[in-house]
């Protein structure tokens, strides 16, 4: 089972974070995961390539400046995904079940309020099938939300633009590492020829990655971008929209374990 947990906290006091707090919540995170199943917990951080989670970060993402500034007033929240049978079977058992009372990213503890993986109580929480996934009807189009800062990585270096190999050869790698379904991202050459950019609403955007100008930052892209496929046989439009919906649970390109590349489909009512 995919599973898309969304975790709503509400901090203690009046404070502020680095607007970039994936990372903070990535070490919260396998903290946790010790403390529950300490050997399952190094296995996964030590496995090579993709790993079968996501973790956005703290939610409102501020929409300028380095800092994310909390009040007890409000609500915040982020999201744990995972493409694993085993790791969705303990956040079901363990976080939702019975989930910690407070949450201490860097120097800020947050009261936890709720998890959830229903869509109807927060339309970026879900759960589905590898089996379901490949059943999406097939579509010529597929339009994605790129809603944290995303970037690919070629030899060393950010590609901060979702051309349709990027993208799509991104999603069908971890889809190919955590499913026994196809398809292989080799098989997806040819047919990723017969899909352009058919249109997109992007803008280029400096992350923080410790907050500051003077620490690591990585150029990367927020907003939407549409696809459309021009030929191709429906088997095929199956699959891209397939790997589309897929997106949601597996993130796009780079450091999808730290908050970037949160990706959604897109449509006309969002």
């Amino acid at each position: 089972m995919l599973l898309s947990i969304v975790v709503r906290l509400r901090p203690l006091r009046p404070g502020s974070l680095p607007a970039t707090t994936g990372p903070a919540l990535h070490g919260w995170f396998f903290n946790w995961l010790a403390a529950q199943n300490s050997s399952f917990a190094t296995q996964l951080h030590d496995l090579p390539g993709s790993k079968p989670f996501t973790l956005s970060g703290l939610q409102p993402y501020p929409s300028s400046g380095p800092e994310l500034m909390l009040y007890p007033a409000q609500t915040y929240w982020f999201r744990i995904t995972s493409l694993d049978a085993a790791l969705s079977e303990l956040l079901l058992t363990r976080l939702i079940a019975n989930p910690p009372p407070t949450i201490k990213i860097l120097r800020e503890s947050l009261t936890l309020e709720s998890c959830t993986t229903d869509a109807q109580q927060q339309p970026w929480a879900g759960q589905t099938t590898w089996q379901a996934l490949a059943a999406t009807p097939p579509t010529s189009r597929y339009k994605l939300l790129f809603h944290s800062p995303t970037t690919f990585k070629s030899a060393g270096r950010s590609l901060p633009f979702p051309l349709p190999e990027h993208t799509f050869q991104s999603l069908a790698m971890r889809w190919h590492s955590f499913s026994q379904l196809p398809p292989a991202p080799g098989e997806l050459a040819e047919p990723l020829t017969q899909i352009g950019i058919s249109s997109y609403n992007l803008q280029t955007e400096l992350a923080l990655l410790e907050g500051s100008m003077q620490g690591p930052k990585l150029v990367a892209f927020r907003g939407w971008c549409e696809y459309t496929a021009f030929g191709l046989a429906l088997e095929w439009q199956s699959l891209f929209a397939a790997l589309a919906q897929f997106a949601f649970y597996a993130g796009t390109g780079y450091k999808t374990g730290q908050g970037f590349g949160q990706t959604r489909p897109f449509g006309p009512a969002d």
